[in-house]
């Protein structure tokens, strides 16, 4: 699910709560869950992670790629027209930084990206308003406490139910539906 945006997740999150509310329950595991992923493990009834896995939630940024010293040095001019100063797709190829416009927009989109992020894992997990934030900017620090034990991080943070190894999942999956 790396490559999938927040509406797609969004969609496939809600999804899963639809299912949830039959009665049905929800497990997820993974060796290790990246932000896009956790984003749908934090909607199941319980969440696992292998003892040597993580959980890694960054946020979001954005980069850009400006290209007008390059073109200045292969002897290229650009012409860029534009009316009004919130055109800023092309500034790539006209400017050596991100005008302020475009930092602007930028911390809007993004903020409003990391927002719903923290809005949704944090009701579907039942933890504080804040945790997701206070995890990614102080993952580091939790991480040296732990003794570099990631997976014992997510699980204090309360984003993981539990820390299982794939054969420890198969012996929950068998306490829950039995086997045949």
């Amino acid at each position: 699910m790396g490559g999938a945006g927040q509406p797609t997740l969004t969609e496939i999150a809600n999804a899963l709560q639809e299912y949830r509310a039959t009665g049905r329950k929800v497990i997820a595991w993974s060796n290790s869950y990246n932000q896009a992923q956790y984003f749908l493990a934090a909607q199941a009834d319980e969440v696992y992670v292998d003892p040597f896995g993580e959980v890694m939630i960054e946020g979001y940024e954005r980069y850009r790629t400006f290209l007008k010293g390059l073109l200045d040095k292969l002897s290229v001019d650009m012409h860029l027209f534009r009316v009004g100063a919130w055109k800023t797709g092309a500034e790539d190829l006209v400017r050596v930084d991100m005008s302020p416009e475009d930092r602007m927009e930028s911390e809007v989109y993004l903020n409003a990206l990391w927002k719903g992020y923290q809005e949704t894992v944090t009701k579907a997990r039942g933890i504080e308003p804040d945790a997701i934030d206070r995890y990614a900017n102080g993952f580091i620090e939790s991480l040296r406490a732990k003794g570099g034990d990631a997976a014992a991080v997510a699980l204090d943070a309360g984003l993981v139910t539990g820390l299982k190894t794939d054969s420890q999942l198969a012996e929950r999956l068998v306490e829950l539906v039995g086997s045949n």
